[in-house]
């Protein structure tokens, strides 16, 4: 932490967009340590250094902030309750930022996947390549969002800012759902990307796709079954209004077969 104060320091940026996460779920129930210090301490620094000068930031939180129950979608108004390390630790990291002064923004979103990195979408490509029959959770629901979709509702915010960032997030900044529209469990996630991949023409052998609770799924760390986010608020403050997570899913298979020339 002190060598991030260090770094800031020589690069004197005037925006500052915060990225980075300690994601493995189940490895924080065990690496709490290492949870807290990315996860709450560097979004705490962060926010004072943006504070202390002049700076803008712009973070990103999660729907596992909260405890899953219900079926309503949670607002930005909802306490948060997290029900593992990973959520207390993104809590904690969200807490520390909105405590502070600084020209901020917070983009909470859920089940964020892309076509590089360790998520669910590349891991059911592979093994619906792989294997006949699989078993994935349908008691768990939210908006699978693609990475790129996250990344064009943070760039349509900046392009609002006209350059005066600083300024916008005082004004319009805070905490905000971004997701994209709709809803699904991951058992329909999956079948989803099955199907889609085989139109598309991905070589998919999977057959049977078979719903299971998370109770019979057991893992180190609980999840929450309800990550539903209400995304009136970046429709009423930006008039950005998501694209649907099917669409979104389709697109991004698409890109991967065919991907555009740099």
């Amino acid at each position: 932490l002190v060598l991030l104060r260090k770094t800031l320091d020589a690069i004197q940026p005037g925006l500052i967009v915060n990225a980075a996460a300690y994601t493995d779920v189940d490895g924080a129930e065990t690496q709490c340590d290492n949870a807290l210090a990315i996860n709450a301490f560097v979004p705490k620094v962060l926010s004072e250094w943006a504070e202390q000068n002049g700076a803008a930031l712009i973070h990103y939180s999660t729907d596992y902030v909260f405890d899953g129950t219900g079926d309503r979608p949670w607002s930005e108004t909802d306490q948060p309750s997290p029900i593992n390390v990973y959520g207390e630790s993104k809590r904690d990291g969200d807490e520390a930022i909105l405590g502070s002064a600084a020209a901020a923004l917070i983009l909470r979103t859920s089940w964020i996947y892309a076509p590089r990195g360790k998520n669910f979408f590349r891991t059911m490509l592979k093994l619906g390549s792989e294997r006949r029959t699989l078993s994935v959770v349908t008691d768990q629901v939210g908006a699978p969002t693609t990475a790129s979709v996250l990344a064009n509702i943070t760039i349509e915010i900046l392009n609002q800012a006209n350059g005066q960032v600083v300024d916008y997030f005082k004004e319009k900044g805070g905490l905000v759902n971004a997701t994209t529209t709709g809803e699904t469990s991951w058992h329909g996630f999956a079948t989803r990307i099955f199907d889609s991949a085989r139109k598309q023409g991905l070589p998919m052998v999977i057959e049977e796709v078979e719903a299971i609770l998370s109770s019979d799924y057991q893992m180190r760390a609980a999840r929450p079954l309800n990550s539903r986010l209400d995304c009136t608020r970046l429709a009423d403050r930006f008039g950005i209004h998501s694209p649907g997570w099917e669409q979104s899913l389709d697109d991004l298979i698409r890109q991967i077969i065919s991907p555009s020339p740099d």
